[in-house]
């Protein structure tokens, strides 16, 4: 019984760790730096399905925080919300410094910023928009109830209050 338990806690392991057991079989050396390490077994894994296994690349990955994105407070009467990327994003001008977005800048900001996909940015706008956001404008906050006119109103629910 004994046994049966050490077998499967180092078949669970090299399940979840697939690259460990490679690194042992092999007899690598193990260079000395983490960022070095942390390219070698990223460049050695073969196991991401049916797409490329990817690799940072600083240069490719440079998100700008300076110029048109350099940090800026919000003023008063610009809104924040709970979610902390989406805050980041406005407050460095990937989305709308206001908080008020569009789903066109929503797409194009959060793939600039974090590297988002048009399809899952493009699909979490969308959502906003039509649970709490002005789909005649096609406009949403990332927190709060922007100011309106009170002529739009969203389809399945109401902006939340501030």
């Amino acid at each position: 019984m004994k046994y049966t338990a050490l077998f499967l806690s180092v078949c669970t392991s090299v399940l979840a760790y697939p690259f460990a057991l490679e690194d042992v079989a092999s007899k690598r050396q193990v260079p000395t730096t983490v960022t070095s390490v942390a390219q070698q077994i990223s460049k050695a894994r073969g196991n991401c399905g049916n797409i490329p296994c990817l690799t940072f690349d600083a240069h490719d990955q440079y998100v700008s925080t300076t110029d048109d994105h350099a940090y800026a407070s919000p003023e008063p009467g610009e809104i924040r919300g709970p979610c902390p990327g989406l805050n980041a994003a406005a407050n460095h001008g990937y989305l709308s410094r206001s908080g008020v977005t569009t789903l066109t800048e929503t797409i194009e900001g959060l793939e600039t910023a974090f590297g988002m996909g048009p399809g899952l940015s493009g699909f979490l706008a969308a959502y906003a928009i039509i649970m709490n956001g002005d789909p005649i404008l096609q406009t949403w906050s990332i927190g709060g109830a922007p100011a309106s006119d009170g002529l739009t109103k969203s389809i399945l629910g109401q902006p939340q209050e501030r």
